[in-house]
C-alpha cells in the first residue's frame, strides 16, 4: 500500500469520523495498526459474500468509515466515505499504482506474459496511457463509429425481440458489448469469424473473474503447488486466465492487419507503438481489465449510504439528472458512486459503454416491454466485480 495513501486516507478518517478512531499521534500522522479493526472469526466467509461482510463492518460504531482488515493473505484498508476517497486520488502523483491480484502477477511471471496498461506501472505506463487515454476518452472515439454502432444496437434488439426471452441477460449484454468495443478497435469490417470467438472470451472471463475471487482466499505462491491449499482453485485459475487470454489474441491477430484507418488499432500503430505492445493492449481491453485504485473503496457501503444519495435502495433514475446548478437531483457526492473508477487510471471505455449503454437502453424501451422472469430477489454476488447470484431472465414484449 501506498504510505501517502495510506496517510491521505487516516487524515480523512480522523476529519471524518474522529470519535472512532484513536488519538491522533504527534506527527499528525496516524500508524496503519491503530486503525480499528474486526475481531470476526473469517474462516468461513465466502469470497461470494464479502462485500456484505465490509458493508456490516462500516456500520459497525467502532469501525465505521475506515477499517483495516486482512481476508484471505490480502491486507488492505478500506474507506467507505467519498471525502477519503477524495482525499486518496489527490496524492495519486504522476504514476499512480494500481491493485492487482496476486495470482494475475504470479500467472504473468510464470507464463512470461507481457500485458496491457492494467499490469503497466511507471514511465511505461505513463507513455502507453498518454496515447491510449485520448483516443478512448475522446467523444470523438465513439462518434467516428456511430453509425456502425447504431445498427449493431439494432441488430441485438431485432434479434431479442424475435426470441422474446432471454435466458441470460448478462451473458447477452457482455457479447453486445464486446462487438462494440471491436468497432472502435478495428473498424466497421472487422473480421466476422471473431464473433466465433466472442462465447469463448465470455466464457473465459466468467470463469477468470470467480476464480480470482476465490483465490483472494488462498496464498496463491504455494495454490500453484500440488498438494497445498487452494491447488484446485489455482489449476481452474489459471485455465481460465489461459483462455480468455487465448481468445482475445485469435480475436486481435485476425483483424489486425486489416484495421481501419481513423480505428483504435490503426491510431496507436499511427502513434509509434510496436506491434507487439499494440496487441497486448488491445487484448486487455477485451479483458476488461479496468483500472482501480490501491486503497479499498467500498463503493457498495457509500452507493447506499443515505449521507450521499436520498433513498438509496430506490429504483429512481431521475436521481442522476442535473439541476440548473449542474448538481445531480438525489446525489450528494459525485464519487459516492464510481462505476468507472476515478482519476488517471479509470476505466478509458468509459464513454464508448455510455454511448452503448444509451443507444440500447433507448432502442430496445421506445419498441419493447421489458419483465422479469426470475422468481427469487436476484442478490449480489462478488467475483472481484459485482453481478448477480443467478442469470437474469426477461421477456420482451413488443409495444
Amino acid at each position: 500500500m501506498r504510505t501517502t495513501a495510506r496517510q491521505c486516507a487516516l487524515q480523512a478518517a480522523r476529519l471524518i469520523a474522529p470519535a472512532r478512531l484513536p488519538p491522533i499521534i504527534p506527527n499528525g500522522i496516524l500508524p496503519y495498526e491503530s486503525v480499528p479493526t474486526p475481531s470476526d472469526d473469517k474462516s468461513s466467509l465466502l469470497t461470494s459474500q464479502i462485500h456484505d461482510y465490509i458493508d456490516a463492518k462500516h456500520k459497525e460504531t467502532q469501525v465505521g468509515d475506515i477499517f483495516r482488515d486482512q481476508l484471505g493473505h490480502v491486507k488492505g484498508l478500506w474507506l467507505s466515505n467519498p471525502g477519503n476517497y477524495q482525499q486518496v486520488f489527490e496524492q495519486e502523483g504522476e504514476f499512480p499504482k494500481s491493485m492487482k491480484p496476486e495470482a494475475w502477477k504470479i500467472y504473468n511471471e510464470d507464463n512470461k506474459c507481457k500485458r496491457g496498461l492494467f499490469f503497466m506501472e511507471g514511465n511505461e505506463w505513463h507513455t502507453c496511457q498518454r496515447i491510449v487515454r485520448p483516443l478512448m476518452l475522446s467523444q470523438k472515439s465513439s462518434y467516428n463509429f456511430g453509425i456502425q454502432l447504431e445498427s449493431l444496437a439494432n441488430s441485438y434488439v431485432e434479434s431479442w425481440g424475435k426470441r422474446k426471452k432471454l435466458r441470460n441477460l448478462e451473458e447477452e449484454l457482455y457479447s453486445y458489448f464486446l462487438e462494440g468495443l471491436m468497432v472502435v478497435v478495428f473498424g466497421r469490417n472487422y473480421e466476422g469469424k471473431s464473433k466465433k470467438q466472442i462465447p469463448r472470451l465470455v466464457g473465459g472471463v466468467r470463469g477468470l473473474f470467480t476464480e480470482s475471487a476465490r483465490m483472494t482466499l488462498y496464498d496463491p505462491y504455494s495454490a500453484r503447488k500440488p498438494g497445498y491449499p487452494g491447488h484446485n482453485v489455482w489449476r481452474k485459475f489459471s485455465s481460465s486466465m489461459s483462455g480468455a487470454l487465448s481468445a482475445g489474441e485469435d480475436i486481435v491477430n485476425e483483424n489486425l492487419k486489416n484495421c481501419e484507418s481513423g480505428s483504435l488499432c490503426a491510431n496507436l500503430i499511427l502513434a509509434g507503438l510496436s506491434i507487439s505492445d499494440v496487441k497486448r493492449i488491445l487484448i486487455d481491453l477485451f479483458l476488461a481489465a479496468g483500472d482501480t485504485t490501491l486503497v479499498f473503496m467500498s463503493t457498495y457501503t457509500s452507493g447506499r449510504d443515505e449521507r450521499f444519495f436520498s433513498q438509496p435502495t430506490r429504483f429512481w433514475p431521475e436521481r442522476w439528472g442535473r439541476r440548473d446548478s449542474n448538481k445531480q437531483v438525489g446525489v450528494s457526492h459525485p464519487l459516492a458512486s464510481m462505476p468507472f473508477g476515478h482519476s488517471t487510471r479509470n476505466c478509458v471505455g468509459k464513454h464508448l459503454a455510455l454511448t452503448q449503454m444509451y443507444l440500447l437502453l433507448s432502442k430496445v424501451l421506445e419498441s419493447h416491454r421489458v419483465t422479469c422472469d426470475n422468481h427469487e430477489y436476484i442478490q449480489y454476488k462478488m467475483r472481484l466485480l459485482a453481478t448477480m447470484n443467478e442469470p437474469l431472465q426477461v421477456t420482451l414484449t413488443g409495444r
